[in-house]
């Protein structure tokens, strides 16, 4: 009689340990992977693309190169997820610089300028690095270009909700005068990242392309 009362008891024990198993595992893979993209990221930015290795990173990152690979199989998927993880930083600092100011071309050009300065900051020197990598790499050329259209059109969407979406729908420019000014963004980033120019000339020279986009748009508004 016991048995048959035990047994049950016994039967939901047991099957309840792979379940508990399952979820403890997912979380050290979790926790894992987050430490992985940590440690892409330092290599990155302190040996360069080319020598950012796998066994480099399981070796900082304190796991064999066995569980490195059960995660990534290879360095592209590895970068490929470092990559997602920076420029969802760099989305969520754009959208940081966003006010509830009135808006129009004053509240556009601030937009802008808020891209432009979390592009200064960590971690874009190392996108700034894959993006001339990319050019002869096609593997990370594959990873990189749908990341960086991504990341473009939510640039586009939001200096279009600063402007006002009706007034920058009815603007045939609008779209060439974004694209041109994010494209002077990553420009004046690349030359501040190999000091081919100070900060105070890269800063000065945005100063006047931001301008010229700002008054570009009032025009444009009124014609």
């Amino acid at each position: 009689m016991d048995d048959v009362a035990v047994s049950p008891v016994l039967a939901a024990v047991s099957a309840a340990r792979p379940a508990r198993s399952r979820r403890t595992q997912a979380e050290r893979s979790t926790t894992m992977r987050a430490k992985i993209q940590e440690t892409v990221v330092e290599c990155l930015a302190e040996l360069g693309y080319a020598e950012t290795s796998m066994s480099e990173v399981a070796r900082r990152a304190g796991v064999s190169r066995g569980a490195l690979q059960h995660h990534y199989h290879s360095k592209g998927l590895m970068i490929a997820h470092a990559l997602e993880t920076l420029t969802a930083e760099l989305v969520d600092r754009a959208n940081s610089q966003v006010t509830r100011s009135k808006v129009g071309p004053d509240r556009a050009a601030e937009v802008v300028d808020g891209i432009w300065r979390a592009a200064l900051r960590p971690p874009m020197p190392v996108i700034v690095e894959l993006r001339i990598a990319a050019r002869t790499d096609e593997e990370l050329r594959a990873i990189l270009e749908p990341l960086e259209r991504g990341a473009r059109e939510h640039q586009r969407s939001l200096i279009r909700a600063a402007l006002g979406a009706e007034r920058a729908d009815a603007m045939p420019t609008f779209t060439d005068r974004v694209d041109g000014i994010i494209a002077t963004v990553r420009g004046l980033v690349a030359q501040t990242v190999y000091q081919s120019w100070s900060a105070p000339e890269s800063e000065g020279a945005w100063q006047a392309a931001l301008e010229d986009f700002r008054q570009g748009l009032i025009r444009d508004a009124t014609e």
